[in-house]
C-alpha cells in the first residue's frame, strides 16, 4: 500500500488560502495503480506457471517489440488464456503444461514447423485467422490463435504474427 499526501493552495488570490489547513492523505492501494497484465510481473518461467498465470507470458519489452496496442487479459479459450491486441490482430495464448497438443488428433490437419527449434503444427483457419501449437516438452506445449483484423490480413498472413509471439515466449520459458 502507498501513501500519498497532496499539498493545497495555488498561490490564486482568488482561491482560498489553505496553507494553514492540513490536507487529508489520500490512500491508494495497489490495485487501483497495478499496470497492465503484461507487465503487471516478470514473464513466467514454466508452462505450470503460465497456466495459473497466461498473461505473464509477456513483459514490457515485448509489448513494445510485438506492437501490443491492447494490453494482455484473461480469458478461456478450452483452458486458461490471455489475449493481446496489435493494429493487425489479435493473439490468444493458451499453456499446456501437461500434454502436447501439436500430436493431438485434432490438429493432424494442420501443417508441421519448427519454431525456434521447436516441434510446431501451424495453420489457418475457416475464418481467415491461424492456430498455431508448439511442444516444449515430451508432454508440454501451447496453443497460438491469431485472429486477423482487416481484410489483406487474413489466412496465411496471419500465422506470421503467431510466430513472432511465439518466439518471445520461448525466449522467458526454461
Amino acid at each position: 500500500m502507498s501513501l500519498a499526501v497532496a499539498g493545497c493552495g495555488s498561490g490564486d488570490p482568488d482561491e482560498p488560502d489553505t496553507a494553514g489547513t492540513t490536507p487529508a492523505p489520500t490512500v491508494t492501494t495497489s490495485a487501483e495503480t497495478a499496470p497492465p497484465s503484461t507487465v503487471a510481473a516478470s514473464p513466467a518461467a514454466t508452462l505450470v506457471e503460465l497456466a495459473r498465470q497466461p498473461c505473464r507470458a509477456l513483459d514490457q519489452q515485448d509489448s513494445g517489440k510485438l506492437g501490443i496496442i491492447i494490453e494482455g487479459s484473461e480469458t478461456d479459450l478450452d483452458g486458461r488464456s490471455c489475449q493481446w491486441g496489435t493494429a493487425t490482430g489479435l493473439v490468444a495464448f493458451t499453456p499446456y503444461p501437461s500434454v502436447d497438443q501439436t500430436a493431438a488428433q485434432e490438429f493432424r490437419h494442420l501443417k508441421q514447423t519448427t519454431i525456434d527449434g521447436r516441434r510446431a503444427v501451424a495453420g489457418t483457419t475457416t475464418r481467415g485467422g491461424c492456430t498455431t501449437l508448439v511442444a516444449i516438452g515430451a508432454r508440454q506445449s501451447f496453443r497460438l490463435i491469431a485472429s486477423p483484423l482487416g481484410e489483406d490480413t487474413a489466412g496465411s498472413k496471419s500465422c506470421p504474427l503467431n510466430t513472432t509471439f511465439a518466439t518471445a515466449i520461448l525466449a522467458h520459458l526454461d
